[in-house]
């Protein structure tokens, strides 16, 4: 086994590392936004976030390789706990948005984590749609990524 073996067990644990790396980043810009914005203007903004972080082809590989079923399994607990706490850190910082949303009648009354699941299925398969030529379109990724977020946001919205 060459040198970088000899602080990681796998090349899982390497993937891992590069991931919480990235999600650090990405929670970092996140918390940047305007929280006092009204819940919708929130979360059009968090959707941004995660989409110019996964402009990359390789940054979507990586995610995609990652999200496989058996990868947490792969690179032991004390990293696949750290990956689960950041995406806790993620539904810590996003949940009150949707909740201050369905309180303030902006957001339609469903439980968040219904909610939550709506914005997230948007986001992923626009993401995942990049790059394939199965729905042709005519517009460019991020005018699809647009649409997209309309649609979701919409879908949420009670206005």
């Amino acid at each position: 086994k060459g040198t970088i073996y000899k602080h990681f067990e796998s090349k899982e644990q390497i993937y891992a590392k590069l991931v919480l790396a990235w999600q650090q980043r990405v929670l970092e810009e996140l918390r940047r936004i305007d929280f006092t914005l009204p819940a919708l203007s929130v979360l059009g903004a968090a959707m941004d976030v995660f989409w110019r972080s996964h402009r990359s082809s390789r940054d979507r590989r990586l995610m995609s390789f990652c999200r496989r079923e058996d990868f947490h399994s792969t690179i032991g607990p004390a990293l696949a706990k750290e990956l689960d706490g950041l995406d806790e850190s993620f539904s810590a910082l996003l949940d009150p948005v949707l909740e201050r949303g369905v309180k303030d009648g902006s957001v339609v009354d469903r439980p968040v984590p219904v909610l939550a699941l709506g914005l997230h299925a948007a986001l992923v398969g626009v993401i995942e749609m990049q790059g394939s030529e199965c729905m042709p379109t005519g517009l460019t990724a991020d005018q699809q990524y647009e649409v997209v977020k309309e649609f979701a946001l919409r879908g949420i919205s009670r206005r």
